[in-house]
């Protein structure tokens, strides 16, 4: 049987934007399920929290761990940059100088470089989100591997791709939620080797 999964996300602002979280987590939720690697039973275990900050991610991402033994605990946050390390507690301890000891390898997930990358992968669900119209999807068709795009240059195209829409230019709180829960987990995947990563150790799980 498998076990109930808990995804520490950051994101979703302070903690009064309680819409913001709810659809946050909402949207994470939606895009795991409609993952086809991934079994019922890991789909109807798996919940996601919106923590905020980074900081707060990790502070309740430990908190989790050691209040709730029988569950198991994922950390979700953005690598910042570009990551150098095959384990990415390293990379956390590097970046945002964290006690890393007693962490298991898969607890740690990372959006490289942040979440935006995982949303600029799948040009159709921002097509769906935004429409067609003065959307300018080729600042994202030709793109391989969202995870090489720095955090500023993928600000910098999303705004620039989405300004003319009538939803107007991209913005984090606003949009983002929304769009995470249109994204198509397998071309998300495939232009993201640490969302693949992040599914893998899902399906592992229930073996």
């Amino acid at each position: 049987m498998v076990k109930e999964i808990r995804v520490y996300v950051e994101g979703g602002g302070p903690p009064g934007n309680t819409d913001v979280h709810i659809r946050l987590r909402r949207g994470f939720k939606s895009f795991v399920q409609k993952d086809a690697s991934l079994g019922d039973q890991v789909k109807s275990k798996i919940s996601f929290i919106s923590c905020g900050g980074r900081g707060d991610a990790f502070n309740d991402f430990q908190r989790a761990r050691r209040s709730n033994p029988d569950c198991i605990i994922i950390l979700l946050v953005d690598s910042e940059c570009p990551v150098e390390h095959s384990n990415p507690w390293l990379h956390l301890e590097k970046y945002d100088r964290w006690d890393i000891s007693g962490l298991e390898d898969v607890q740690c997930q990372l959006m490289v470089q942040n979440m935006e990358a995982w949303i600029a992968a799948d040009v159709k669900a921002l097509e769906t989100f935004y429409g067609t119209t003065n959307f300018k999807s080729e600042y994202f068709s030709l793109i391989k591997s969202v995870e090489a795009l720095s955090k500023r240059t993928l600000d910098v195209n999303l705004r620039a791709a989405t300004r003319r829409t009538d939803k107007g230019k991209y913005h984090k709180t606003r949009h983002a939620p929304d769009i995470i829960a249109l994204l198509d987990p397998s071309v998300v995947r495939n232009k993201a080797s640490y969302c693949n990563r992040f599914f893998k150790t899902l399906a592992d799980i229930a073996l």
